[in-house]
């Protein structure tokens, strides 16, 4: 026989192929995760502060609501409001209503909100008891609310101090006051 007819006939031996992914597909996946990842959390995270925010504003405008019902009983705001107590109960309407529930005390008790907002908000009544201003700080630069309740609030606006009278650049502060 030939040279050539042996080597026709020889095969080597074929190895199975391996099951599994080699180092520069799994770099290539965990690479494409990574992208994902960084485009979508930014989207996740604005969100929260969105919501956040909505909730701040409902807060707000839960309070108004319960001023505008105590201003109705005794024709003058609260006194002061610094979070967690409200001055404005009692019978000369400067003691501090029940911690942290807005409600005056028998023998006309009235409950005007059961639970004052957590949130850190800040107070301001005009001198003649007419007016007020509420305020809370927000998360989101870019709300178009913010400018909106500025404006809105332009005319209750007595106290050049608050930050809604006399807005400065990087303050976000919403405003909501008696309509």
């Amino acid at each position: 026989m030939s040279k050539y007819k042996l080597m026709k006939y020889y095969r080597p031996k074929t190895t199975k192929a391996k099951k599994g992914f080699t180092l520069i597909e799994l770099i290539i996946v965990i690479a494409i995760i990574g992208i994902l990842t960084a485009l979508i959390m930014p989207n996740f995270m604005a969100g929260r502060i969105r919501a956040r925010d909505s909730a701040k504003k409902a807060d707000l405008r839960s309070l108004k609501q319960a001023l505008q019902m105590y201003y109705n009983d005794y024709q003058t705001y609260p006194a002061s409001f610094n979070g967690l107590y409200i001055m404005g109960c009692g019978v000369d309407g400067t003691s501090s209503c029940n911690s942290k529930t807005f409600k005056t005390e028998p023998p006309n008790q009235v409950i005007y909100m059961k639970t004052i907002p957590g949130t850190e908000m800040r107070y301001h009544k005009d001198a003649s008891s007419d007016s007020y201003i509420l305020q809370i700080e927000l998360e989101n630069e870019s709300d178009e609310d913010i400018a909106t309740s500025r404006s809105n609030c332009s005319q209750a606006c007595t106290d050049n101090n608050s930050p809604c009278c006399a807005p400065t650049a990087g303050e976000n502060y919403y405003c909501v006051c008696p309509d």
